[in-house]
């Protein structure tokens, strides 16, 4: 039996993924500790693909497969990369949780949901850590793993809302494009938690994908 690893995005925490490891557990062992050796498939969201990205090519002999749902390969654009945000916008998100991280954090979740209420689960969602809040700020702002996308040798699954307005539909277009043999499926009315939104979709996406390559 096969280790499920989810892995979460910025300002979040495990239980963001409890719809998933209440469904996948039924028939896989599922794990939220990034350092759980025995992980086979690794699932990662958001800021969180990155972390998915590294540990697929440091364990590359026993990672069989990678999910990466709303992701980026690099998050914000610059003059090589047309492809994600535009730094003004992650700016004032910065700038509004030093104001006050409560309120800073509510208007992540509001663009997260494209402006409806947030998902239930949002509301149960711990504090995150301030110090925890502006190091992944710092690392949206730096990380690139471009260059690391053609190593990748194991099936991919890209997940993307095409309503995502916190990493856009091309971002998920370039993965796509740059790790070889992966595949891109397009949920047109999810946003940026297409897991959340979109849940038995997306669970059941995730499962044909996992049948399809025999990762048992």
């Amino acid at each position: 039996m096969r280790t499920i690893l989810f892995i979460h995005g910025f300002a979040a925490d495990p239980v963001i993924w409890k719809p998933q490891i209440k469904e996948f557990s039924r028939d896989h062992n599922v794990s939220i500790d990034p350092e759980n050796t025995q992980s086979r498939i690794i699932i990662g969201w958001s800021l969180g693909g990155f972390k998915a990205i590294d540990l697929c090519l440091k364990r590359n002999n026993s990672i069989k497969a990678l999910v990466l749902v709303s992701s980026f390969a690099k998050f914000l654009k610059c003059d090589d990369y047309p492809h994600g945000l535009p730094a003004v916008l992650l700016w004032n998100l910065e700038r509004k949780l030093k104001a006050n991280i409560a309120s800073g954090l509510r208007f992540f979740y509001s663009l997260m949901f494209n402006g409806k209420e947030p998902h239930p689960i949002i509301k149960n969602l711990p504090v995150p850590d301030n110090k925890r809040v502006f190091e992944e700020i710092n690392m949206l702002k730096i990380e690139d793993k471009r260059e690391l996308l053609p190593k990748i040798k194991v099936p991919v699954l890209i997940i993307h809302g095409e309503k995502d307005q916190i990493s856009p539909i091309a971002a998920a277009r370039y993965l796509n494009e740059n790790i070889s043999g992966s595949e891109l499926v397009i949920l047109p009315e999810a946003g940026h938690a297409p897991f959340l939104e979109e849940a038995e979709i997306f669970n059941s996406i995730v499962r044909k994908f996992i049948k399809k390559h025999e990762i048992l």
